[in-house]
């Protein structure tokens, strides 16, 4: 959740409209709610693995 809140402040900080969060993993309960209430789209292993597959063909 600490990343989540670091990339939000860096949002702001940066008066950036989108950013995007890849992890390897998922997120927990309360930083799902975080990148949902701040906007930040995230990018989970398992979509990673998808569009990875969809970018080599």
């Amino acid at each position: 959740m600490q990343t989540v809140r670091e990339l939000v402040a860096a949002k702001r900080n940066h008066n950036r409209i989108l950013t995007l969060l890849v992890t390897t993993s998922d997120l927990t309960g309360p930083a799902k709610k975080e990148v949902e209430q701040f906007r930040v789209e995230y990018w989970h292993g398992g979509l990673v693995a998808e569009k990875l597959r969809k970018w080599r063909r």
